[in-house]
């Protein structure tokens, strides 16, 4: 009778450990959960907000260049254009935040073109087709790419 009742008191406690470490691997695992969505939040948000914030410097320099030249019309186009990066900004975070942001190599790089082309950077692009699989990730490469260009750089 001792036995059974020591044998059910060890029992009772391996089991207590067992399921106290089974919580704790749970709430482990819930933390690094948000800790890779707060990751790629903040991965996708610098990649996006780097380039925009570089295309709005970029333009709205172009712009009171074209304002100190007398040029009113061609800077109330650019100012535009800033006014719509800012907003497909506003669209581009609500996607990253929901998680559904994609990036395709199409759409960067006729970006990187466009953007380039307001820095009075001539661009060409030339090659085989982009395979499906590289694409995205190919796509995020021209994207930082060219907002290091534009930062960091004075090229033509």
């Amino acid at each position: 009778m001792i036995s059974v009742a020591v044998w059910a008191c060890w029992s009772s406690g391996w089991m207590l450990r067992v399921l106290l470490e089974l919580q704790a691997a749970h709430e482990d695992r819930a933390a690094l959960s948000l800790a890779n969505e707060r990751l790629r939040i903040s991965r996708d948000l610098h990649d996006v907000f780097g380039r925009t914030l570089a295309a709005i410097a970029v333009k709205s320099e172009l712009a009171s260049e074209l304002v100190r030249r007398g040029r009113d019309e061609r800077a109330a186009d650019e100012m535009a254009g800033i006014r719509r990066l800012a907003d497909e900004a506003g669209s581009e975070v609500r996607r990253i935040v929901r998680g559904d942001f994609r990036t395709s190599w199409d759409d960067e790089v006729s970006g990187a073109r466009s953007l380039l082309s307001s820095a009075g950077i001539r661009c060409t692009v030339t090659g085989d087709p982009v395979p499906e699989q590289c694409a995205e990730p190919l796509a995020w490469v021209v994207r930082e790419g060219v907002t290091n260009v534009l930062r960091h750089s004075t090229a033509t």
